[in-house]
This record gives C-alpha cells, sequence and structure tokens, in this order.
C-alpha cells in the first residue's frame, strides 16, 4: 500500500506541475496547423486487453497524403 501511495501522490503531483506546459504544447499544435491537438489510438496491453491512450498530434491529419514513392526504373 505504501508504494501505491508513494505513485498516486507523485503523478498527481507531476501532474500538477506539468500542467501548464501540456497546455503551452496543445495551444502550440493547435495553432501550427488545423485539427485538434490530441489524438485517441487504441492499443493492447497486457493479456490482450485493448485501452486508448491520448497523444499531442505531432503529424498533419492528412500527412500520408505528401509522402510518395521514389521511382526507379527496373
Amino acid at each position: 500500500m505504501p508504494k501505491r501511495l508513494f505513485d498516486l501522490v507523485f503523478a498527481a503531483l507531476g501532474l500538477v506541475l506539468l500542467t501548464p506546459l501540456l497546455l503551452a504544447v496543445a495551444l502550440w499544435v493547435v495553432c501550427d496547423s488545423p485539427g485538434p491537438a490530441l489524438f485517441r489510438q487504441q492499443r493492447v496491453g497486457r493479456a490482450g486487453k485493448l485501452f486508448h491512450i491520448y497523444k499531442f498530434r505531432t503529424m498533419h491529419p492528412v500527412s500520408y497524403t505528401h509522402l510518395t514513392l521514389p521511382t526507379t526504373p527496373y
């Protein structure tokens, strides 16, 4: 139980201290390009259990359309 309490207290403290920085990053992402600042992705966790993770968007929403394959003659 003491380890769990330690984890909860320091996780909450870290979140409170990092909130201004996280808000600044979110504002920067929103101002830099259209679209939401966060995206949600589904991942597979322990024992195959699915969970959602929220991440800052670091690429444009349709950036894959800008990719081109190199053309090499065969």
